[in-house]
């Protein structure tokens, strides 16, 4: 028993020390490099790095050179198995409020290692609550209004179902 134990503890000091002294920012930059390849950018005003994640202040995104977002604060946090990244205060740029919601005030993609090829998806704001996924596998995004707010602006890209509203799409 004393051997299982001493095995659990050491899986768990290495588990504790890989989250540690994971660099981060380092990983942030990557995956912005990749995102710049897609013609995505985000400018941030602040990084501030924790045990578990990183924390971004004043973001702006742009899209092909146009600004299409300012976000408030987004958190990344990772526990290897398990990965969430938030963002808070969502709104978008003032060329776009016709065609997409003007704000989110909360939004969460998780990703787990028992769904590796799902993202799970929830956001709150003007439009209401959303719940949905994004499937790797099948390139599909998925999301249901499971409360519905002001939706005039997206209306047209809705679908109706016997649940209520939901958009669905491919990329």
């Amino acid at each position: 028993m004393q051997v299982v134990i001493k095995v659990l503890g050491t899986i768990l000091a290495v588990w504790l020390a890989l989250l540690a002294f994971m660099p981060k920012e380092e990983l942030y930059f990557r995956a912005e490099q990749a995102l710049a390849s897609q013609g995505i950018e985000i400018n941030e005003g602040e990084m501030k790095e924790n045990l578990f994640g990183l924390k971004l202040k004043d973001a702006e995104v742009y899209v092909e050179g146009i600004k299409v977002a300012t976000v408030k604060q987004v958190s990344f946090l990772t526990l290897l198995l398990y990965s969430k990244i938030e963002a808070d205060e969502v709104e978008t740029d003032v060329s776009l409020q016709s065609m997409v919601p003007a704000s989110i005030a909360h939004i969460a993609v998780t990703h787990s290692l028992l769904h590796p090829r799902t993202l799970f998806i929830e956001a709150e704001g003007s439009f209401g609550k959303v719940e949905g996924t994004l499937s790797l596998a099948t390139r599909t995004l998925h999301l249901d209004l499971v409360e519905t707010g002001k939706i005039d602006t997206v209306r047209n890209l809705l679908k109706h179902g016997e649940k209520g509203w939901y958009y669905e799409s491919t990329f």
